[in-house]
């Protein structure tokens, strides 16, 4: 008893915290489970330390408390992680666009690049939004995207991807999708869609607590 009441207390108050307000306010999830799977166990044994002749089952509440635990911890860390990688996907963007307009090349915000734009990529810059080739030839390293380590060869009419680099010549293509509409946002979207859905067994277990 003395060993497992800081454990569920504690240790368990995520859950058991979680669990409440989810009572209040007449809802029931996954947290509901763990906590009535560890106050069972615990209060049970209180019941049966106290005031009646049984089993007890502190040890049962207190790993239950310990594996819920290292599951949270699990998820966090992986979530973590996640949005780790969705911060350096989001820093490979180049914050300025060299726009052609008037026939004139001008720097303005990556953000107020427009579809039909007409952006120059000299060597060593990074393709700021995705569009098609129109003028020049260079090769640009997709890696980030493709995983090919070796640069691929851009010519009129090719396609570029926003957020690669370009390694050698210059080019100057036209806008196709820019803002959220770029393939590398829409990764982002879906690594995000994922680190917030729910695996089969989650799904399965709010159900069941419905």
């Amino acid at each position: 008893l003395l060993l497992t009441t800081p454990v569920i207390f504690w240790g368990g108050w995520p859950f058991l915290s979680v669990a409440w307000n989810a009572l209040l306010k007449g809802q029931l999830n996954m947290a509901t489970l763990i906590a009535t799977g560890i106050m069972t166990a615990y209060l049970y044994s209180v019941g049966a330390t106290f005031f009646f002749k049984g089993d007890v089952f502190y040890e049962a509440a207190a790993m239950l408390t310990t594996f819920s635990l290292l599951g949270h911890w699990m998820e966090m860390a992986a979530r973590n992680a996640t949005g780790e990688a969705i911060s350096s996907l989001l820093k490979l963007v180049p914050e300025q666009a060299r726009v052609v307009r008037d026939g004139t090349e001008v720097e303005v915000p990556v953000e107020e690049v427009q579809l039909g734009d007409i952006i120059a990529v000299r060597p060593g810059e990074k393709v700021p939004v995705d569009g098609v080739v129109i003028d020049g030839r260079s090769y640009v390293d997709e890696s980030m995207i493709t995983g090919e380590p070796v640069p691929v060869e851009k010519k009129e009419g090719d396609k570029v991807t926003g957020a690669t680099l370009n390694t050698t010549g210059a080019f100057r293509f036209k806008t196709e999708h820019v803002g959220s509409d770029t393939a590398l946002a829409r990764i982002v979207q879906m690594v995000q869609s994922a680190q917030s859905s729910k695996a089969p067994a989650q799904r399965l277990a709010d159900e069941a607590g419905k």
